[in-house]
């Protein structure tokens, strides 16, 4: 998947401009403020439907103006779509492909698939679990075709069990109404996240070692107790009294985690935050990777800030496998004033962008 070519009107501090893409590696260069994350934002919305960032889309609005629009050309594994994302300070978001409304957003991403790496990105390993567990699912959303209502289903399961728990009709001694429904779902969720995370470990390791061989760090998938359906039953009952004082369903797929270690301990704890930024892009590089080779097109990976917190030689390692990903890469950085900028670009023929007040030009 790729985007060529983005138009850009009243986005931001983005007024009216257009910029055309690299099929590879792409950097969007600029101080803080100029509309560099504008346009990796604008990038994402209008390939997921979404909003990179949380918050209502009105503040996205030019000051001044009622609205904007966002126009794309983008390439699936079925050839090329066109995509129209308006908004209006007073309607909902419309989003058209190939000049036909879409009623789903799903629909959207699902052939457009975007990973994004925020300024945040160490919260992948020192942020809660779920963090964790929804990149993992981004992934099998895309891989596995029953994943999206096999999670419906466990979520519906759960929530339901989490309210008989809590309720006047829990007796100890009954039949647990849902603990079927959600030990089916849950038993292939778990099957889905622990052979996935077997299969990503070691493009994972490859990644880390190009880029900074000193950096050694494993991964592991600790699942949430349902990876068999007779685990799962017997776990249940054992806790039932224990999910009473308690209220909720402490066993399953909303349970488990990814842990990211290495001989000293949990990386979070041992790694620098510089460190820690780096095995989550390396990551967020391996699982794309993953995907690509499951559905035999590569996604986008946009990256916020990339190289924050890193040295040159990391930067220029994580750049090189970057370049051999394959797919679409948009970063964005600050430190335009980087000299390896133009060694990526001689080197990789990565296009290299300059913003600065609102406006978008080729460096």
């Amino acid at each position: 998947m790729r985007l060529e070519d983005l138009r850009i009107e009243n986005y931001r501090n983005l007024a009216k401009e257009e910029i055309s893409f690299s099929r590879g590696l792409n950097f969007i260069l600029g101080p803080n403020g100029a509309g560099k994350s504008s346009v990796l934002e604008a990038f994402y919305l209008v390939c997921t439907a979404r909003p990179l960032l949380s918050g209502r889309l009105e503040r996205y609005i030019h000051r001044g103006q009622s609205g904007f629009s966002l126009f794309s050309k983008l390439w699936g594994s079925v050839g090329p779509h066109s995509v129209l994302v308006e908004k209006k300070k007073t309607k909902a978001l419309k989003v058209s492909m190939d000049d036909k409304p879409i009623d789903r957003n799903s629909a959207l991403f699902r052939m457009f698939p975007v990973q994004s790496i925020l300024p945040s990105a160490a919260d992948l390993l020192l942020g809660p679990p779920s963090i964790r567990r929804s990149q993992l699912d981004w992934v099998l959303f895309h891989v596995e075709p029953d994943f999206l209502v096999t999670a419906h289903q466990y979520k519906k399961a759960l929530k339901q069990r989490n309210f008989w728990l809590r309720s006047s009709s829990f007796s100890v001694t009954s039949p647990d109404p849902w603990a079927d429904p959600l030990v089916n779902a849950g038993v292939a969720i778990e099957a889905w996240r622990s052979a996935a995370v077997d299969l990503i470990k070691p493009i994972f390791s490859e990644i880390v070692d190009g880029v900074d061989e000193r950096l050694v760090c494993a991964v592991a998938y600790r699942d949430g107790g349902m990876l068999s359906r007779g685990e799962g039953l017997a776990s249940l009952a054992a806790r039932r009294s224990s999910d009473r004082l308690i209220g909720a369903t402490a066993l399953g797929p909303q349970r488990a985690d990814l842990l990211f270690t290495n001989s000293l301990g949990p990386c979070s704890e041992v790694l620098s935050r510089g460190q820690v930024k780096t095995v989550s892009a390396c990551w967020a590089l391996a699982c794309s990777i993953f995907l690509g080779g499951k559905i035999g097109s590569q996604p986008a990976l946009l990256f916020d800030e990339i190289g924050a917190d890193w040295d040159s030689a990391t930067l220029s390692g994580f750049i090189a496998r970057a370049a051999q990903f394959g797919g679409q890469v948009v970063g964005t950085s600050s430190n335009w004033e980087y000299t390896g900028w133009e060694e990526a670009s001689e080197r990789h023929g990565a296009a290299l962008f300059h913003v600065e007040q609102g406006k978008i030009g080729v460096r």
